[in-house]
């Protein structure tokens, strides 16, 4: 099989959130991954660890359907932790808005979502508000370069990824995951 490159798109269903240190103000506790030009995005790494997640789940399973060789030479080793392997030649791209937003319509693309823990009382936790920033349902765009090992699998890994982002056990990150033909 010949390199090649791949380009995939993440459509969001529902608010959304991937945040990280550079994303911080003090608006929010937790803020939304953004980059230079205020948009948001998700880093390559990130798409990579749940594709691999994704690959891996599939393989527990359904071994005939994603192979240990896929794993291994798409992400390195099943069993190893995120590490670069230098033998595996992918490259994943940040999946990143296509679109050009003009600066002064980017806050458009957020929303803030208070929460608060609640005791064993039934009665909100004394400084427990949290306001958490979300985007909007969007599409983001990324890519896989140099893509050598099996097309299918990796369509059912991305097919697998249905929630993407933190707190996305409490509802946020309902997505579609695929490749763009």
């Amino acid at each position: 099989m010949g390199k090649k490159n791949i380009k995939y798109q993440i459509i969001f269903y529902s608010y959304w959130h991937a945040g990280g240190k550079d994303g911080a103000n003090m608006e929010v506790d937790n803020a939304v991954l953004k980059d230079k030009n205020k948009l948001p995005y998700i880093g390559g790494k990130t798409i990579k660890g749940l594709i691999k997640d994704a690959a891996i789940f599939i393989n527990k399973y359904q071994p005939d359907l994603v192979s240990d060789d896929f794993i291994k030479n798409v992400f390195s080793e099943k069993d190893r932790a995120y590490k670069q392997d230098e033998n595996v030649a992918n490259n994943f791209s940040s999946a990143t808005l296509e679109e050009k937003i003009k600066e002064e319509y980017t806050h458009l693309l957020y929303h803030k979502k208070n929460s608060t823990s609640i005791g064993e009382n039934k009665q909100a936790i004394n400084q427990s508000l949290n306001t958490t920033e979300v985007a909007i349902p969007l599409t983001l765009i990324g890519s896989i370069d140099n893509f050598n090992d099996d097309t299918e699998m990796l369509k059912l890994s991305l097919k697998a990824l249905k929630k993407l982002g933190e707190k996305r056990f409490k509802g946020l990150g309902r997505c579609k995951v695929e490749i763009i033909e």
